[in-house]
């Protein structure tokens, strides 16, 4: 087998669909660090969401059928955005250390999956089938999910709102002088 038999438009397919949740974590991350946030949390929010969204559609197939995965996708949104908002008020409101606060969060997501699974299915390392998945648009092996395609666009949307946008500035003010950024 040579090297280029290994990148393969299978392959391809693959590496752009294993990055979609490493890539919105970290379009998280651009706004948090902009902003002069120190965000290490961000594993762990990942964690969180996933769990949430695999918990939810699955608890929710057999009652929505193929709607399941898509509001499962939306709870694990809405858990990663909640457990920012967390991060946001510990950091923030109670002046805790940016970076022992998203180490907590990240020891949690460690060990909370292992006890929400053990709760809800008596193991955490038992696997449900899911019967009814996103749809897929596409052609041959790029067949790709609406995520895929949303993170695609966030990234577009991430930098037109940084870079084009009044709110944009304000959020790199902040975070580059907030000093100079609190005067105005």
């Amino acid at each position: 087998m040579s090297f280029m038999d290994l990148f393969t438009l299978t392959f391809l397919a693959t590496l752009i669909r294993s990055t979609v949740p490493l890539l919105l974590a970290a379009l998280g991350g651009l706004f948090s660090e902009r902003s002069g946030i120190v965000n290490i949390a961000l594993e762990g929010i990942i964690i969180f969401g996933a769990l949430a969204a695999a918990v939810t559609t699955q608890l929710l197939e057999g009652t929505l059928g193929a709607a399941a995965p898509w509001v499962g996708w939306l709870a694990g949104a809405l858990t990663g955005g909640l457990i920012g908002w967390i991060h946001a008020v510990v950091s923030i409101k109670y002046k805790a250390d940016q970076v022992i606060s998203g180490t907590a969060i990240n020891l949690l997501a460690v060990g909370v999956p292992g006890v929400v699974l053990s709760f809800l299915y008596g193991s955490s390392t038992e696997s449900k089938a899911i019967e009814h998945a996103l749809p897929q648009w596409g052609f041959g092996d790029f067949r790709f999910s609406p995520p895929v395609y949303f993170a695609a666009l966030m990234v577009f949307i991430a930098w037109y709102v940084l870079y084009k946008t009044p709110y944009g500035l304000r959020i790199r003010a902040t975070g580059e002088h907030p000093k100079a950024a609190a005067s105005m």
